[in-house]
């Protein structure tokens, strides 16, 4: 353990969910959302593991928003594919790239994520904290039931301005 966190009494990991999705991409050895699911929650718990708390914060999509233009451009890069996820056993996407340019994926695989993190965490540490993924704008979920985050639940739509509410929890 580093320095650092061997001197901290309380150590937690901020993570922004979509900026990890991208930074994973597609890898080679998943086909379904399932298998995403594990690889994304495995690298979390892996990129959390000397840490007491992680929260992973997610990005919300709206139809009216500042960042419809933006949106809309990204999209006339790529021929968007809308795929659904209903379930685990949903094959993954061959083109990545046009699959995560429509909102509305992007969304349910914030979903799919936030749900399987939140089932799959470890009974003790770290904690894992979500926010932003599930269907309910507002909903924070944690893998310890006995942790208020009531103070997380914000509609913000980014999770940039989301993960400063997560860090003003942390120093309470």
């Amino acid at each position: 353990m580093s320095k650092r966190l061997q001197m901290c009494p309380f150590s937690c990991l901020a993570i922004d969910g979509q900026t990890l999705v991208m930074a994973l991409g597609k890898p080679p050895d998943t086909t379904t959302f399932g298998d995403y699911a594990n690889k994304f929650a495995e690298t979390v718990l892996k990129m959390g593991e000397k840490y007491q708390r992680v929260d992973v914060v997610f990005d919300r999509y709206r139809d009216k928003s500042i960042k419809t233009g933006k949106r809309r451009k990204r999209k006339q890069r790529h021929r968007p594919v809308r795929r659904e996820i209903v379930n685990d056993s949903v094959p993954l996407p061959t083109d990545w790239s046009s699959f995560m340019a429509l909102e509305e994926n992007k969304a349910d695989l914030a979903r799919i994520l936030s749900n399987h993190l939140i089932e799959h965490s470890p009974e003790d540490e770290p904690v894992v904290v979500v926010s932003g993924g599930f269907a309910e704008a507002t909903t924070v979920k944690s893998s310890d039931p006995d942790l208020d985050v009531s103070s997380l639940m914000a509609d913000h739509e980014e999770a940039d301005t989301r993960l400063m509410l997560h860090c003003i929890q942390w120093t309470q």
